[in-house]
């Protein structure tokens, strides 16, 4: 698969630095794996964090291969 430039904004993946709660209400904990997006700072946590990060995926594969 190709992957388009990232650009500033995009959400990533990263790890908690302080407690904190999910933006679907979970409690994420420091040291958690979380899907963050940066321009409204809401971060996801386990299952919830693995689709976000998919659905991110999948959208911008079609910018990369022009197809819907």
């Amino acid at each position: 698969m190709t992957r388009r430039p990232t650009a500033k904004g995009d959400p990533y993946w990263t790890v908690a630095t302080k407690a904190e709660t999910a933006g679907d209400g979970v409690p994420i904990n420091i040291g958690d794996r979380i899907f963050l997006y940066p321009a409204t700072q809401t971060a996801y946590v386990g299952a919830t964090a693995d689709e976000a990060s998919f659905n991110y995926d999948a959208l911008t594969e079609h910018e990369v291969c022009g197809s819907w």
